[in-house]
């Protein structure tokens, strides 16, 4: 179990820190309406993360930029689990509309 958690933890912080930004960017590139609000509910706590971290006094410095890196991972399995969904219903749509399922 060790061995498990020893890999897949920092699996998780480094997919935050590089696969978040661009999940993000993606999501509310691909989705539009109300989707594309969905995608962009991540933003608001991340924002003000990074605008804490970012004008923390250096005394605190240390841990804000923790708090968001701890946070990403977390954005990015809720984005994941948002476009799955969306890609799932735009294909039932589309097979409702008689589209075969092919977009």
């Amino acid at each position: 179990m060790d061995f498990v958690l020893g890999r897949l933890i920092p699996f998780a912080v480094y997919g935050g820190m590089f696969g978040y930004p661009v999940l993000q960017y993606l999501a509310i590139y691909w989705t539009r309406g109300r989707w594309q609000v969905f995608a962009s509910i991540p933003l608001v706590p991340m924002a003000i993360l990074l605008a804490i971290a970012g004008l923390s006094s250096s005394e605190t410095s240390g841990v804000w930029p923790l708090l968001l890196v701890l946070t990403a991972p977390l954005a990015l399995v809720y984005l994941t689990l948002l476009l799955a969904a969306h890609r799932r219903f735009r294909a039932a749509a589309l097979v409702s509309l008689g589209h075969g399922g092919r977009s």
